[in-house]
């Protein structure tokens, strides 16, 4: 286009009403950057170092992209290697009290959580005492569907992960005060038991959201559920 060169008003008009698609387009961009080189007028402006922004932007959001990716997908294989770590070193237990002793302390340990505890709502004929009270809890009939009612409207899912503001002395005891994360696993027992709940809270409020998946922490209750049922009549 000559120095002299105007353009049609509808073209104009088309062009300022499609800007950003315009300097969104590859080609026409190329176009506009070739028509700068050939023009020696300093009515120009630097397409050049527009485009170059552009990029630069649009690298800035692929990279962040992909950090984020990455760091979930590190999250993942963290979160996977812990459960499959705290699974093998429950099959180590030959009873119920090393069973309470290994969730105790190598789970507690390998999960990074700040408590864990088996709510049963009768005392197993298999012990004649609580041999762990600090992870065993013998409740009333009825506890556990009135605790998975506390903050939620249905009991259907067989995990619960949610965030508290106070959590329960019954569960946590003295550490109830900092506990702001919790997973609850309700545990089918069979026929002659009712149901069990193993609970594991963090201080951290965010290490059991409830937006996270469920699926590595319903493996490892259905793990801890099938034991259960071998010693508990």
């Amino acid at each position: 286009m000559s120095e002299n060169a105007k353009l049609d008003d509808s073209l104009r008009e088309t062009i300022i009403a499609n800007a950003h698609a315009i300097i969104e387009d590859d080609k026409v961009l190329n176009a506009l950057l070739v028509a700068q080189e050939e023009s020696h007028s300093s009515k120009i402006v630097d397409l050049r170092g527009f485009a170059m922004r552009r990029l630069e932007d649009r690298f800035q959001k692929l990279y962040s992209t992909h950090r984020k990716v990455m760091s979930t997908t590190l999250e993942n294989i963290t979160s996977t290697n812990q459960i499959h770590r705290s699974v093998l070193r429950i099959l180590e237990a030959s009873d119920f009290k090393s069973f309470l002793e290994k969730i105790a302390s190598d789970v507690k340990e390998i999960l990074q959580i700040d408590c864990i505890a088996l709510v049963l709502e009768q005392t197993p004929s298999t012990i004649a005492e609580n041999p762990n009270e600090t992870v065993l809890k013998i409740t009333q009939k009825g506890f556990i569907e009135r605790y998975l009612n506390q903050e939620i409207s249905t009991t259907d899912d067989l995990v619960i992960l949610r965030q508290l503001q106070s959590a329960r002395s019954e569960i946590y005891g003295k550490q109830a005060g900092r506990i702001r994360s919790e997973a609850c696993m309700l545990l089918d027992l069979g026929p002659s038991f009712p149901n069990g709940l193993i609970v594991i809270g963090s201080s951290d409020a965010h290490q059991l959201a409830p937006q996270q998946g469920k699926d590595l922490i319903s493996f490892l209750a259905g793990v801890c559920e099938r034991l259960l049922r071998r010693w508990l009549p």
